[in-house]
């Protein structure tokens, strides 16, 4: 949890991930579901790369799930290294295994160069738009 807290905090700009006791509930419930897994890649005991995936139950597309991948972040001075490469191709591996048809994941409009990257290792940015409606 330290870890992944530790990495978030290059993610989000405005979030206080400091008391790790305040996110330690939460982070027993992602852990504990079985459709949610999060990737974690290290160097030695350092976590550099995070992403969290989610398989969602579904009933077109014959019942076969999708997945969501989330909180995609890489520690800097690891960045274009391999390392976020590595944990995706991991969620994506077990997406495939899951029978998911498709895998999905959002970046932020103004983050140009991870839109590269998405696009660099096999997202499709053409063929779908993302809406969302922000709960702030």
């Amino acid at each position: 949890l330290n870890d992944v807290l530790g990495l978030y905090g290059y993610l989000t700009e405005n979030e206080n991930y400091e008391d790790t006791a305040a996110f330690y509930e939460n982070w027993k419930e992602i852990i504990s579901d079985k459709k949610i897994t999060c990737y974690i890649g290290c160097d030695g005991d350092t976590a550099v790369s995070t992403c969290i995936m989610t398989i969602i139950p579904n009933l077109t597309r014959f019942q076969r799930p999708y997945a969501l991948i989330e909180n995609v972040v890489t520690r800097p001075g690891y960045r274009d290294r391999g390392w976020a490469r590595r944990v995706i191709a991991a969620a994506v591996e077990k997406a495939k295994r899951a029978n998911c048809y498709k895998v999905m994941l959002m970046s932020s409009s103004k983050r140009v160069e991870a839109h590269e990257f998405y696009k660099k290792i096999g997202f499709d940015a053409e063929s779908k738009k993302a809406f969302q409606i922000r709960m702030i």
